[in-house]
């Protein structure tokens, strides 16, 4: 790859999961420290609410990211440039969670904290919405996927289409998308390791009360999340 002639792609900051409502302190918070990480990658950032709206306002590749999704290395973009040079007709590249070898229930997540998204494809699909949380028995599309995971039982390396349906209780949100794409047989592959290392989300949705007094007072026994503690013992 010529790095000198790197694109620069849309990062879109979105709200999803309604921290500004839940402590708006916390989100201003967050929200100030994810521009300041996004803006040393990008000259194209934008703020919304929702992931529906990002992508509706953008054209080409946007890389999503929900409040407290702190991307700390350049080196995402190189990696990320890689990624779409190698598989120009993707759609999302995502923190895809199957939750059914793990919980015995559900179906796939296509988690919010961020994402990648090929508005072409998009489009083409038929601009699919997102899809929220909900507890919905309903008809969704089959679906293959690699044997290996991250960890546990539920972040597999990708999934893609298969042919038919099954019933299935969908609770976790981007059903929206996940059908769409599997019901015409795309692969979505999950963030590599690589990509993983340069970025932290402390999920401000997440007991945000204890993890805004937990910021300002810089004590860390207040909070019970992983990644939220690793933010907390960075800030020391």
């Amino acid at each position: 790859m010529n790095y000198n002639n790197k694109m620069n792609y849309k990062f879109a900051i979105v709200d999803q999961n309604d921290v500004k409502n839940i402590n708006k302190e916390l989100y201003d918070y967050v929200l100030q420290k994810t521009l300041e990480c996004t803006k040393k990658l990008s000259y194209d950032v934008k703020v919304y609410d929702t992931i529906d709206e990002a992508v509706s306002d953008s054209t080409g590749v946007v890389v999503i990211q929900s409040v407290g999704n702190f991307i700390n290395s350049n080196n995402f973009t190189d990696l990320l440039e890689d990624y779409i040079q190698n598989n120009t007709n993707f759609f999302a590249l995502a923190f895809t969670l199957d939750w059914m070898p793990e919980k015995g229930e559900g179906w796939i997540e296509l988690h919010s904290q961020m994402m990648v998204i090929n508005t072409k494809v998009w489009r083409d699909l038929g601009c699919p919405s997102y899809g929220s949380w909900t507890r919905e028995i309903k008809k969704v599309p089959n679906y293959t996927r690699s044997e290996e995971n991250f960890h546990d039982k539920y972040t597999p390396y990708w999934i893609k289409g298969a042919e038919g349906e099954e019933v299935r209780t969908v609770i976790h949100p981007g059903w929206g998308f996940l059908q769409a794409a599997l019901s015409n047989g795309i692969k979505i592959d999950n963030f590599s390791e690589e990509m993983r290392k340069c970025r932290l989300y402390i999920y401000p949705e997440f007991e945000s009360n204890q993890l805004y007094s937990s910021i300002i007072n810089k004590d860390d026994s207040l909070i019970t999340n992983f990644n939220q503690k690793q933010y907390l013992r960075e800030l020391e």
